[in-house]
């Protein structure tokens, strides 16, 4: 572990909602994968880090975009597409064919898209977010 995680307050995660699956989709930016695209839900999210459950392992260190699409509840707002550009910093197994993973996003997510997260239902509101540290912070 770097000496950053130990020297830098972590940031507060918010644990998704139980009752929204929000859908992910991660993007692999290598051309040699055979799987350029995995399916995952979210987890947790932070500033620095989002927590992602996929059928599929993986590669850490590895450069991926992670997509999701965020339905407003207010029809007078148009729905917003969230992207977020992040490098893989941990996984494990959970269960056979069942993944968690962490990844420490490149750029800082911004106020508006966890307040958009929180608004459509899909974060909760619960400040007693789970220990699974997307950016592999303690």
């Amino acid at each position: 572990m770097s000496s950053y995680w130990q020297d830098e307050p972590r940031k507060p995660r918010h644990d998704a909602a139980e009752t929204v699956d929000l859908p992910i989709q991660v993007e692999r930016t290598s051309k040699k994968k055979s799987q350029s695209v995995v399916e995952g839900t979210l987890v947790n999210i932070s500033r620095d880090g989002i927590g992602l459950r996929t059928a599929g392992p993986l590669t850490l260190q590895e450069a991926v975009t992670v997509r999701c699409h965020i339905e407003e509840p207010d029809r007078e707002k148009p729905n917003r597409d969230f992207v977020l550009p992040c490098i893989v910093q941990w996984q494990r197994r959970e269960k056979p064919r069942q993944w968690l993973i962490g990844c420490r996003s490149t750029d800082d997510v911004d106020w508006e898209t966890l307040g958009e997260l929180f608004l459509c239902g899909a974060l909760s509101g619960s400040d007693d977010a789970s220990d699974f540290d997307p950016a592999g912070g303690s």
